[in-house]
């Protein structure tokens, strides 16, 4: 290199590295996507299973205000006091630390800008003075405990909406 003007544009603009690579940027997204439907999913099975515990103890008023008005992380709080009681916490294991730490995820990348490092193609989440390290895997890894959280949710609404019926066994019918 002699310091010419040709050698210095070949040298910053190197053809094999990612330079801001679209497609990194698009797996980020497709990644992202069903993170976030999953756990959109895991909330609203929150706010279902709130408004039926709510509604069975007869305090529909609190229904809206509790289910849909309330922060993720305050609906947590309520299901946890409201639950315990009626064994739901018990009965079918609900990790509330879990879904508090699938909250903060969700706030994170919901919330967090997407900075790309133009050279090596990795990218952080920058949100409120701080960087978080994301990858798509983190992303599946998400999505899979949010598919499991759902599925627990719904298995404890279905419990909690059975818990009054009483199945009577039936005799068996008389043989001719």
């Amino acid at each position: 290199m002699d310091g010419s003007q040709e050698d210095h544009d070949e040298w910053y603009h190197d053809e094999t590295e990612p330079w801001a690579d679209p497609e990194i940027r698009l797996a980020y997204e497709a990644a992202l996507g069903p993170f976030l439907v999953r756990f959109n999913e895991v909330d609203d099975r929150v706010s279902a299973l709130l408004t039926l515990i709510l509604d069975r103890q007869n305090q529909r008023h609190l229904i809206d205000r509790i289910a849909f008005q309330a922060q993720f992380k305050q609906k947590l709080v309520y299901l946890e006091l409201l639950s315990t009681p009626h064994s739901i916490h018990d009965l079918i294991g609900m990790d509330f630390v879990e879904l508090s730490a699938l909250a903060n995820e969700r706030n994170i990348v919901a919330h967090g800008h997407f900075d790309q490092n133009p050279f090596d193609g990795n990218f952080e989440l920058r949100g409120r003075g701080k960087r978080n390290s994301f990858d798509t895997a983190k992303f599946i890894e998400l999505t899979r405990r949010c598919v499991a959280m759902a599925e627990k949710l719904g298995v404890a609404t279905m419990a909690y909406w059975l818990d009054d019926i009483r199945i009577v066994p039936v005799a068996p019918a008389p043989k001719d």
